[in-house]
């Protein structure tokens, strides 16, 4: 079987009970306009993971049969590159009063359930759909085989409201670098290393280490739903784990970035066109909408794309290093209509 690594990412789709708040696309993760956002995300991730790397395994986990939730377009653009689709339910979930938002999170300690119980499988690469491709992964094989894990980490110019003891999500990096210490007998040597959690790729014998950590975290995340600075999303699982099994710290860093393309947080730069991989949190309803109905209006199909013009394609309705003067206009009308309670393109720190 070839080592070539399995790209995915993955989607939950929660029904009225479960619902809860993704600050940068709405407050009711249940409407079919908040899933559409996702979906739309969803193509475009896949459309430039097969472009930029037309022979790895792609995948897809969702708690539902993508022919019965995905949109019609979408859903048939995913047959045509190839995706792969694992059914696989969510049973990890903080109750409603403890999570009210990024409910769904947790879904990956299903995925790495799924994927320790996989014989000989290459190494997976688990994104957010809200990423970007922009080059192969392949130059970066033999580190992930190398190091068994590679985690992006956040830098303080990556992420809001993340110096000193501030809770990241609802949690602080003291408490998570004493929580690795207190459980598994290894804490950071020095400040508290913080994984995004939008992207890790890591290998079946490092999953299988990782699993027991994960869900010995998962009853601490239970047991402590009402207290404050607790375990609340998948970053702080992430971030223990990782120190607690050694992984070095930023050994992603050079692959992707948490881009911020708001008005209040922008921190794109032009060292960012060298990026394999552009997450980009603050454009699901903006870029990533917008160059889904390029595509979709086009005549020439998506996959003839070029990754030279599908990269032109994401600069431009991106904003990265820099938005236009149209998308400037564009993104500032889609706020206004917003903020009037008009729809601006329904229909996670992330």
């Amino acid at each position: 079987m070839s080592l070539t690594t399995t790209i995915a990412t993955w989607i939950v789709l929660d029904g009225k009970a479960e619902a809860s708040e993704y600050p940068s696309v709405g407050v009711d993760s249940s409407r079919p306009e908040f899933q559409e956002v996702y979906w739309r995300c969803i193509a475009l991730f896949f459309l430039s993971a097969r472009i930029h790397n037309p022979g790895n395994e792609l995948q897809l986990y969702c708690n539902r049969r993508v022919a019965e939730a995905a949109p019609p377009r979408i859903g048939a653009l995913l047959g045509d590159l190839g995706v792969t689709e694992v059914t696989l339910p969510l049973t990890h979930r903080l109750p409603p009063e403890a999570a009210s938002r990024w409910g769904n999170v947790f879904y990956e300690i299903d995925i790495l359930r799924h994927f320790a119980a996989q014989e000989g499988a290459p190494p997976l690469l688990l994104a957010d759909s809200d990423c970007i491709w922009r080059r192969p992964f392949a130059p970066f094989e033999a580190r992930l085989q190398a190091e068994q894990c590679l985690l992006y980490t956040l830098r303080p110019e990556d992420q809001k409201n993340y110096q000193g003891e501030v809770l990241i999500n609802g949690m602080s990096r003291r408490r998570m670098a004493a929580m690795a210490e207190e459980l598994f007998g290894r804490g950071p040597d020095g400040e508290m290393p913080f994984q995004g959690g939008e992207f890790s790729a890591f290998t079946v014998g490092w999953c299988r280490q990782a699993l027991p950590m994960a869900e010995v975290l998962w009853d601490y995340a239970c047991a402590e739903a009402e207290q404050p600075d607790a375990i609340r999303t998948e970053e702080h699982v992430w971030s223990i784990i990782a120190v607690a099994l050694g992984v070095r710290p930023y050994n992603a860093n050079d692959i992707v970035r948490r881009i911020w393309t708001n008005y209040d947080a922008a921190n794109a730069r032009p060292e960012d066109l060298d990026l394999t991989l552009w997450h980009l949190p603050s454009e699901k309803k903006f870029g990533f909408r917008r160059m889904w109905h390029a595509l979709e209006g086009a005549q020439a199909s998506p996959l003839a794309l070029s990754p030279e013009a599908l990269n032109s394609m994401s600069r431009r309705f991106m904003g990265v290093p820099q938005r236009g003067p149209r998308k400037a206009a564009l993104d500032f009308a889609a706020k206004i209509r917003e903020r009037l309670g008009l729809s601006a393109g329904l229909g996670r720190a992330a």
